[in-house]
C-alpha cells in the first residue's frame, strides 16, 4: 500500500504534466487556425483530441524516463525511477498503454490527425530508444523535441478542419521557435549528466557560456519574428500585441543572461513556457478573426 501511495504521488513527476498543457494548447491553438472563433462557442469538441495529444505527451516522457534514468541519476536523483518509485519496466508499461491508447482514440478522427499523432509516437522512440537515441545527437534531439511540442500538436488541431496543406507556416515557425527556445533552456537543468554521458545538448556541445548567449537570443526571437510579420503585412497588425509580450521575454532573458543556474534556468524556464503559451493563443485568436 505504502508503495502505490508514493507511485501516485510521483506520478505527475513522471508524466511532466506540465508539458500536457503546452500540447493542448497547441492542438486548440490549430483548430481556432483552421475553424475560427466558432470554436468557443463548440469547445466540447475539444475533449476526445485533447485526451489523445495529453496521452503523447504522457507516454512520451514515461518512455523517455525510462531511458533517461542514468542521466537522472545525475540530475534529478529523486525523480521516479532514480529513487526506486518506479522501476524502468513499470514506466516503460505504462508509456505502452499511454500510446495505445491514444493511437485507437485517434483512429475516429481523419487520416491526417491520425498521422501526426503516429509521427509523434515514432519521433518519440527513435529520440529516446537505444541505439537510436537521437536525444543525444548534437542538433538532432533538441529539434526533435521542438518539433513534437511545437509543430505537432498545432498541426494535430488545424487538420481536424482543413487540409495540411493550407497551415500557415509562418505560425508554425512561431510555435516552433517557441518549443525550441524552452528545451534549450530545459538542457540547463540537465547540464551535469548530459556533459557525463556525452550527450550532445547546446550546454554541452557550445560550452555554458556560448549556449546562454545562443539561448537568450532565442527567448526573444519568436516576439520579434512576430513584429517583423505583422509590419510586412502577413500577420494581422493586431498581432504587435502580441509581440510587445516579448518584453517579459526580454526580462527574463536578462535574467538568464545573468544567472545560468539549474535554480534559476527552472524559474525561468516555467515563464517562457506560460509566456509561450498565451502568446501562442492569443495569436492564432487575432489572425482567426
Amino acid at each position: 500500500m505504502k508503495k502505490i501511495k508514493q507511485q501516485i504521488v510521483a506520478l505527475p513527476d513522471l508524466l511532466s504534466l506540465e508539458l500536457s498543457l503546452v500540447v493542448i494548447i497547441g492542438l486548440v491553438c490549430g483548430m481556432i487556425l483552421a475553424s475560427g472563433l466558432s470554436l468557443i462557442a463548440n469547445f466540447n469538441i475539444v475533449f476526445i483530441p485533447a485526451l489523445i495529444l495529453a496521452f503523447l505527451s504522457f507516454g512520451f516522457n514515461s518512455f523517455n524516463a525510462v531511458f533517461d534514468k542514468y542521466l537522472d541519476s545525475v540530475n534529478r536523483p529523486k525523480r521516479p525511477i532514480p529513487s526506486n518509485v518506479y522501476s524502468p519496466k513499470e514506466a516503460f508499461v505504462l508509456s505502452l498503454v499511454f500510446f495505445c491508447s491514444a493511437i485507437v482514440l485517434a483512429l475516429q478522427f481523419s487520416s491526417s490527425f491520425y498521422l501526426a499523432c503516429s509521427a509523434f509516437v515514432l519521433l518519440a522512440v527513435v529520440h529516446s530508444l537505444p541505439p537510436m537515441y537521437l536525444k543525444g545527437v548534437a542538433y538532432i534531439g533538441t529539434l526533435i523535441s521542438s518539433f513534437m511540442y511545437g509543430v505537432l500538436p498545432v498541426l494535430a488541431g488545424f487538420v481536424l478542419f482543413l487540409p495540411a496543406e493550407l497551415m500557415p507556416l509562418s505560425y508554425l515557425t512561431i510555435t516552433f521557435l517557441f518549443a525550441l527556445s524552452a528545451i534549450s533552456l530545459k538542457d540547463f537543468e540537465t547540464y551535469l549528466g548530459d556533459r557525463q554521458y556525452s550527450v550532445r545538448t547546446f550546454p554541452v556541445l557550445f560550452g555554458k557560456k556560448n549556449a546562454v548567449n545562443i539561448t537568450t537570443i532565442l527567448l526573444i526571437l519568436p516576439y520579434a519574428l512576430i513584429l517583423l510579420l505583422a509590419l510586412a503585412g502577413i500577420f494581422s497588425t493586431n498581432a504587435i500585441l502580441v509581440s510587445l509580450l516579448g518584453f517579459w521575454a526580454l526580462m527574463l532573458s536578462r535574467s538568464f543572461y545573468y544567472d545560468s543556474s539549474k535554480e534559476n534556468s527552472k524559474m525561468v524556464l516555467s515563464q517562457a513556457m506560460l509566456l509561450s503559451m498565451l502568446a501562442s493563443l492569443f495569436l492564432a485568436l487575432i489572425l482567426a478573426a
